[in-house]
């Protein structure tokens, strides 16, 4: 399986915060974004009191492997490591057949399995978790990778 050469499961912190407001289902539920039915999330730590009323940082976590939901669990793990202020986002990669697959594909390395760059699949999470949180980021924002 080819891979996209980050480490064996990528994690992308995002360095700011966003404003509370209900949470969108629990931990365990799968989210879809609106308008991309290939591109499913879990947010965890969504449904956590501890937080509520106070800005919350995001982590996106990109699961190695074959980033299935099968990794929803160790993932879970993750957020328990993290302060109380702080949402994971664990994006589920497009499934394959295909031993050979790009499990994460960019917009240099392509798969047939999907027609989307990862890099917009995080934009997609991380601006639908901004607006489903009812927030904003401040201009302080930045990514890993960039």
């Amino acid at each position: 399986m080819r891979r996209l050469r980050l480490s064996s499961s990528a994690l992308l912190a995002c360095g700011f915060s966003i404003l509370p407001v209900a949470a969108r289902g629990a931990d365990d539920d799968l989210l879809t974004v609106k308008g991309h039915p290939k591109q499913q999330y879990y947010l965890i730590g969504a449904a956590d009191d501890a937080a509520k009323g106070k800005p919350r940082g995001l982590l996106v976590v990109m699961p190695g492997g074959d980033g299935s939901a099968d990794f929803h669990a160790f993932v879970g793990s993750i957020r328990k490591a993290l302060p109380k202020d702080y949402l994971v986002a664990q994006l589920v990669a497009v499934p394959s057949d295909d031993q050979d697959q790009v499990v994460w594909p960019t917009e240099t390395l392509k798969d047939k399995k999907q027609d989307f760059p990862t890099q917009q699949f995080i934009a997609n999470v991380v601006k639908e978790v901004k607006a489903i949180r009812g927030g904003g980021w401040p201009s302080r924002a930045a990514s890993a990778g960039r």
